[in-house]
């Protein structure tokens, strides 16, 4: 298994890319300037405001990755498929927001100047380029996962059934030496002598000779 089949090594990748994502969609991404009668409003608008289901689908990425760790190998197809399907809504998600930064800006800058209109500047920051970014990687790799998934069934299942069978056969040979004694087909019994030693003080108790037997 090369290191980029490595399912730790790829779940991690999962796991920070999907942070990455809801870090940068938790910073400014648009400026927003409105015009008053009194004096130009300035509106900072966040990820998390212009396109709610961003900061979402990357907790979702992150969950999937997560589950990926104990999730057995037909699960692990439906969780891969969800966090690939998380990452591409979330690279719609920004794609449509940094596409019409006003849409996206208006009930934010609606509730904080009150003012909503065409007049309103908007300006984009870094930080929605960066979803974008993070929300393509992680698609990526949540692809890449469905393809190295293979290697990661049969490596596990394989070791495990061969431990399973050689501790069942140790097992089994241990139970043989115990019963058959010497390989002469008889069985070893070792309570016999303490209860022929039993039945002889009872017949003695009786009366009995127990050499007469």
């Amino acid at each position: 298994m090369t290191a980029w089949h490595s399912k730790s090594r790829l779940i991690v990748v999962g796991l920070l890319l999907a942070a990455l994502l809801f870090g940068t969609a938790s910073m400014v991404w648009f400026q927003v300037t409105v015009p008053s009668p009194v004096q130009e409003i300035q509106v900072e608008v966040r990820g998390t405001d212009a396109t709610p289901a961003v900061p979402a689908l990357a907790l979702v990425s992150a969950a999937a990755a997560l589950a990926l760790t104990i999730a057995g190998p037909r699960l692990r197809w439906v969780v891969a498929g969800a966090l690939t399907a998380a990452a591409v809504g979330a690279v719609f998600s920004v794609v449509s927001a940094v596409a019409d930064p006003e849409r996206s800006a208006a009930s934010t800058v609606g509730e904080t100047a009150g003012i909503i209109g065409s007049q309103s500047q908007h300006s984009i920051t870094v930080w929605p380029w960066l979803s974008l970014a993070m929300a393509v990687l992680l698609a990526l790799a949540g692809a890449w996962i469905l393809v190295a998934m293979r290697s990661w069934s049969t490596t596990g299942v394989t070791k495990y059934r061969r431990e399973r069978d050689a501790g069942a056969a140790a097992v089994q040979g241990a139970s043989g030496a115990e019963a058959v004694d010497g390989g002469t087909g008889a069985v070893h019994d070792p309570d016999a002598a303490r209860r022929d030693g039993i039945d002889t003080w009872d017949a003695l108790s009786e009366g009995e000779d127990p050499t007469g037997r």
